[in-house]
């Protein structure tokens, strides 16, 4: 098997065959099927040699059978991003190691033309590629594209990939890690709370980890930081104190910015730290509350997404 760049020789009518096939395949109980009946033969030549995309191909044994096209991105709004625009294989070779293979490579040709933030596009109904793309590391933004194909309204949602920084859902694995992280972070930034709180609490906590939506923060297989959220409301953000200062924090938040319009948090007013982080990340006090548990003051934050 070989991967490599469409050369001027390769049979285009060949690539778009995979594009056809893969259609009709994929796309069968999304995309009205007198649309894909009706896909002409050939209908993907002319944008294999239009210069806006690069093309790599997969060939085993002489045959084509696979292909995928990127560039920088397509749109303004995400300039400075890579974009896989397109990643197809027959369908008799689905389902056997050779999308990820495909992935892999066209992955590490956007890396060689400078990118480290990559998406694409997919329709929200391919569960099946969705679920493809989130076991190889990709993760779904808030943003979407409302289209008709073949007279049914279809949506395509987003998925980024970043390289070498990874924010991904917590694993069961990723607890002994989260935890020590969370009780570290917590006795240092609250010097003003007994320790015995923190440790007496550490068992909850524990025990609610695997039931939370938690995303951890991972560069080269460590975690260094994670947040866990309750739909909107921040629970909080916690970095190990090595890396802390150096940009993981923000990285977490910026994340969970893109697919949530609002969020709020509660952060002890003695945690000068945290909320002045908070406040240069657009956040707002709307209110101030007292901790039952602890006794201490809060601030409860909001931030909304500018119209």
């Amino acid at each position: 098997m070989e991967i490599r760049h469409l050369n001027e020789s390769d049979d285009r009518f060949a690539i778009s065959d995979i594009y056809e096939k893969s259609w009709k395949f994929a796309y069968r109980d999304i995309i009205p099927k007198t649309y894909l009946e009706r896909i002409p033969k050939g209908q993907w030549v002319s944008g294999l040699d239009s210069g806006k995309v690069q093309t790599i191909v997969m060939v085993e044994d002489g045959q084509f059978i696979g292909t995928s096209s990127y560039c920088g991105s397509r749109s303004p709004e995400f300039d400075g991003f890579g974009e896989i625009v397109s990643i197809y294989l027959l369908p008799e070779f689905m389902g056997r190691g050779y999308g990820k293979k495909l992935l892999d490579a066209v992955i590490q040709e956007l890396i060689k033309l400078g990118y480290d933030d990559i998406f694409l596009w997919v329709l929200e109904d391919n569960i099946r590629a969705r679920k493809f793309y989130e076991k190889s590391g990709f993760l779904l933004s808030k943003y979407y594209i409302d289209d008709n194909i073949g007279g049914k309204e279809l949506r395509e949602i987003q998925y980024r990939y970043s390289i070498n920084k990874t924010i991904r859902k917590l694993n069961y694995s990723d607890i002994d890690a989260v935890l020590k992280i969370w009780l570290q972070t917590n006795i240092e930034a609250h010097s003003f709370i007994s320790e015995s709180y923190w440790r007496n609490n550490y068992l909850t906590v524990k025990a609610l980890l695997s039931k939370s939506e938690i995303y951890v923060y991972e560069e080269s297989e460590i975690i260094k930081g994670f947040v866990g959220l309750n739909d909107e409301h921040i629970e909080g953000i916690f970095v190990s104190q090595q890396y802390q200062g150096k940009g993981a924090g923000k990285t977490l938040l910026d994340y969970i910015k893109t697919f949530k319009s609002t969020l709020t948090l509660s952060v002890y007013q003695k945690n000068y730290r945290a909320l002045n982080f908070y406040k240069r990340e657009g956040f707002k006090i709307e209110s101030e509350n007292m901790d039952n548990d602890t006794n201490e003051k809060e601030y409860f934050m909001i931030w909304q997404e500018d119209e």
